[in-house]
């Protein structure tokens, strides 16, 4: 009766000796060759320095049960390198293996868990916080995504690690990526309360300061009596006039409020006489005095400070992201999600970024108070229109918080029924965070952020 026969592997002295012993115990699985002639049948399929050496056996010793075993044993000697230094060059090759820039991190991590399982096999086993630093580290991103990750680490584990990579780096969890390369409005979003300044699109051009003060305009009546000029005549009165003029109204703290422009208290920067001469509003901040601003996203400011899951998977959840939060008069961010913020800017964008300074006060729900950094205005797009977001900066994690009256001067309105806004003329989709806060995308150019979460 016939039967099938299937060859075993070849072997020639150029091939891979481990990869080749393990096709022959694979073969050994299916053949009908009994192992007395196992032995024999490999023997034929060797060629060169192999088939020589095994020659120095008996060919009883080949045609044996053993014979597979005897002959393994042979090659072994000649091709199996010492263990321990096998070891040793699997360990350092997991060891110095670094994340190349054009590696995608689903294409790392699969490439660290094959190194590594090489490492395994001789007992090299690494504790699981280990590991997972390990992984982190090899990843080869910034300082700030590492810090990211830690921050939004609930337990120190590899599998948790290996999913944070993933879910900062990998892409969005909610949203992504459309074909038309903007973002899914699925994203959440943390606290900012900008400024929106935009020289080309007029309606867009908002102003803090009067924000502020938009109570006023109905008790005021005409605006023009009170743009610096005198009564009596059409010139601007510096002088005796000063004196007959009404102010502008006083902030909440009591003080006069000022023209950003050049720091009169007799008008706002809109009938400002210098403003011909183009000052940047954002660029020239007058207003140095000291404002205290309540926060009652965070009631405590302690546990923002220690490495945690609420305020880290918040930062996380809100990358390219700004939360709503109608309870906050002046727009701020912490460090940490600026620096990601400004990774995902383009070259060009980066040059439109201006600092100022500023001493802001911002008290958090437990009565602790962090002083701004400075005042920063960042280029930003909201449903397609381009604009200018300005935000304090403190030393804390917390993510951009957009105030009420930037929202108020983006004529926002909030649906809830729908999870829905109007802002800026358009419908924009409401995302919500873990902490459950409505979010929008403020991101431009999300190709750029696409490429970071690589």
């Amino acid at each position: 009766m016939a039967t099938s026969y299937k060859a075993p592997p070849a072997f020639a002295d150029d091939m891979n000796y481990e990869s080749w012993k393990k096709e022959i115990s694979i073969w050994q699985a299916f053949t009908e060759l009994s192992k007395a002639r196992q032995g024999p049948a490999i023997f034929l399929s060797l060629t060169g320095k192999p088939r020589e050496a095994v020659l120095e056996l008996e060919i009883s010793e080949i045609s044996s049960d053993n014979g597979v075993k005897k002959l393994l044993e042979k090659l072994d000697s000649l091709y199996l390198e010492d263990k321990k230094k096998l070891a040793y060059l699997a360990y350092d090759k997991f060891e110095n293996f670094q994340r190349p820039i054009d590696m995608s991190i689903n294409e790392y991590i699969i490439e660290f868990e094959r190194l590594y399982n090489k490492v395994k096999k001789y007992s090299l086993d690494l504790p699981d916080g280990v590991l997972a630093y390990r992984l982190l580290k090899s990843a080869n991103v910034s300082e700030q995504h590492q810090q990211l990750a830690r921050a939004t680490l609930i337990d120190l584990t590899y599998e948790n690690m290996k999913q944070q990579l993933k879910k900062i780096f990998g892409g969005p969890t909610n949203a992504g990526i459309d074909k038309n390369n903007s973002i899914d409005l699925g994203l959440s979003a943390i606290k900012v309360e900008p400024v929106f300044l935009e020289s080309k699109v007029k309606e867009n051009k908002f102003e803090e300061d009067e924000s502020m003060y938009s109570s006023f305009k109905t008790q005021r009546g005409n605006r023009g009596s009170f743009t610096g000029y005198s009564h009596n005549n059409s010139r601007r009165g510096r002088g005796n006039y000063q004196s007959q003029r009404r102010g502008n109204p006083r902030d909440k703290n009591g003080k006069t409020s000022q023209c950003r422009i050049c720091g009169s208290i007799y008008h706002w920067a809109r009938q400002c006489p210098d403003k011909e001469r183009k000052v940047d509003y954002a660029t020239e901040n007058k207003n140095t005095h000291e404002e205290e601003v309540n926060i009652t996203l965070f009631q405590n400011i302690a546990a923002l400070k220690d490495i945690g899951p609420t305020s880290g998977n918040l930062i996380d959840e809100t990358l390219g992201m700004a939360i709503l939060d109608s309870g906050c008069s002046r727009s701020v961010c912490g460090e940490l999600w600026l620096q990601c913020y400004l990774d995902a800017l383009t070259d060009e964008d980066k040059g439109k970024v201006v600092t100022v300074p500023s001493k802001s006060v911002f008290k958090f729900g437990d009565g602790e108070r962090l002083t701004s950094l400075k005042r920063m205005k960042l280029p930003s797009e909201i449903s397609g229109v381009k604009i200018f977001i300005e935000t304090d900066v403190i030393d804390s994690d917390i993510p951009l918080l957009l105030s009420r009256s930037a929202m108020k001067k983006a004529n926002t309105k909030l649906d809830f029924t729908q999870d829905s806004a109007v802002m800026l003329g358009k419908v924009i989709p409401l995302s919500c965070t873990s902490s459950g806060h409505y979010c929008i995308p403020v991101i431009p150019n999300v190709g750029i952020l696409k490429k970071i979460r690589k």
